[in-house]
């Protein structure tokens, strides 16, 4: 019989299972369905609400996190600049507009699993068609 606890009791207790010791979605299933005896799909229900909460004293904190990065950012950009280290103060200048969103986002290719690359190879394949009208029936590799 599963322990009778209110379920914004239950979200809470989830949410600070997460956000303050950094539990697994694993722990907490564990914990709901062998500790307190609730079923899997309750047990997931309950988890679903938590990570609403959850989602939002993250965001929370990742933009607390992000002033206060600038705010660093800031100082040593003015530090930077009293010294004459202009090297540094580009460099720091770079840093704060990736904060801001300045820069469009890298791309990366996933075909080549982050390998930079430096050929590419045009495979031409002839159908029936072009073997009945004379052609061979090779392959055609070119490398551009």
């Amino acid at each position: 019989m599963p322990k009778q606890v209110k379920t914004e009791d239950l979200i809470n207790g989830i949410v600070k299972m997460r956000v303050e010791n950094g539990a697994s979605n694993k722990t907490i299933l564990d914990f709901l369905q062998n500790d307190l005896g609730y079923g899997q799909s309750y047990a997931y229900e309950v988890i679903r609400e938590a990570r609403k909460k959850i989602q939002e004293i993250w965001d929370r904190n990742a933009e607390a996190h992000l002033e206060e990065s600038k705010g660093q950012l800031e100082e040593l950009y003015e530090v930077s600049i009293r010294k004459k280290d202009m090297k540094l103060a580009l460099q720091i200048r770079q840093e704060l507009n990736k904060l801001m969103g300045l820069y469009s986002p890298d791309k990366l290719d996933i075909t080549s699993n982050g390998k930079e690359i430096t050929e590419i190879k045009l495979i031409q394949i002839k159908s029936k068609e072009d073997l009945k009208d004379g052609g061979t029936d090779d392959k055609t590799d070119t490398g551009i």
